[in-house]
């Protein structure tokens, strides 16, 4: 689709990207810039035009901005807007942003009252904790963005934001890191460290699971795993497996090993990357067995699968899907290797 500036500064969609409201949709237009250069000039223009705007309204709301810093960000932001798009833009926004300020402020207040000590040495100021069948956004301190898997929890550190940037993932997140070279974000899992140095970049590290995953989209991380001094850097564009469960430390370019790097996997469908999907409420399956898929779906839909037949475990399935319930995706799978199931509330048994 071809945006015009004007459409743009109006889309929904957009507006959640520049003022950084969404995951899913801050990776979509950050997928678009890339894939489209001609496409990222319109999208810096009209961001300058929703953060003018957004500055604008703000002063309207909290009266609170000193007018020189207010007349010299307006300045800056507006050297390109023409008259007749900030009014349509304004007219469009104007009650949506200050809805949106009001929720955004008190959901954040509630998302981040959770607090607690960790397990180890090292005192947690935040935990951030989502369900099975809950994914969540947050912006922490830092300003990192961050995606939050479903069953996963994220604990930050005492001190984080000023002292350091360290946090503890059990599960699946997706971070989007301001680079801050004085405080390194780091990422501590069960089985590796992720240093990043301000990236966009997906860890799947979830406790029950032998593989962790770190997938790189841009910028720049190092791998460290415990009693290693050695750093192992990622590329954007490629993803790190580590196996938890054995196999000598070293590289093992697509063979089994401790580490294996490869390249980020993309869907035949619409080119997006299938590591990072899940923030967009996409599960993407590719030729992966009903054994692994069993996990995806019982964190997805907060349902217990029990498959009574180790031949139908090995089935193997490559599809789609958005919006579907557990049992429409049920009958789906079927269509590629038939099996009987029965649904009993959150319980799921699979027959041949």
């Amino acid at each position: 689709m071809e945006y015009t500036t004007e459409e743009l500064i109006i889309n929904d969609s957009f507006i959640n990207y520049c003022l950084g409201r969404n995951a899913e949709d801050i990776l979509f237009w950050e997928e678009m810039a890339h894939a489209r250069p001609d496409l990222a000039l319109r999208m810096q223009e009209a961001a300058e035009i929703v953060l003018g705007l957004h500055i604008m309204l703000q002063r309207e709301v909290h009266d609170g901005m000193d007018e020189t810093s207010f007349e010299a960000e307006r300045r800056g932001i507006f050297r390109r807007i023409l008259p007749y798009a900030a009014a349509v833009a304004a007219a469009a926004l104007v009650g949506w942003l200050v809805w949106g300020m009001t929720v955004q402020q008190g959901g954040m207040q509630q998302d981040m009252a959770t607090h607690g000590k960790g397990a180890n040495e090292n005192k947690s100021a935040l935990t951030y904790v989502t369900q099975r069948g809950e994914r969540r956004f947050f912006v922490l301190p830092d300003s990192t963005r961050v995606y939050l898997g479903a069953g996963s929890n994220l604990r930050l550190l005492e001190g984080f934001a000023t002292l350091n940037r360290e946090v503890h993932l059990s599960g699946e997140a997706l971070f989007d890191v301001p680079a801050n070279a004085e405080l390194p974000f780091i990422v501590h899992s069960q089985g590796q460290d992720v240093n990043v140095l301000g990236t966009l970049f997906n860890v799947k590290a979830y406790p029950e699971e032998e593989i962790i995953e770190t997938s790189l989209i841009r910028g720049k991380v190092e791998l460290v795993l415990p009693g290693s001094d050695h750093r192992w850097p990622l590329l954007p564009n490629q993803k790190m497996i580590v196996n938890r469960a054995g196999g000598d430390p070293g590289i093992v370019n697509g063979k089994s090993g401790k580490l294996v790097l490869l390249p980020l996997s993309y869907s035949a469908k619409d080119s997006a990357v299938i590591e990072t999907v899940w923030a967009k409420g996409r599960l993407e399956i590719v030729n992966e067995s009903f054994a692994d898929i069993r996990k995806e779906l019982e964190r997805w839909y907060n349902v217990n699968i029990d498959i009574k037949d180790k031949a139908v475990e090995g089935y193997t399935f490559t599809a789609t899907f958005t919006h579907e319930n557990i049992g429409e995706i049920l009958k789906i799978l079927q269509q590629t290797y038939y099996f009987n199931y029965e649904i009993s509330g959150n319980k799921i048994t699979i027959t041949k």
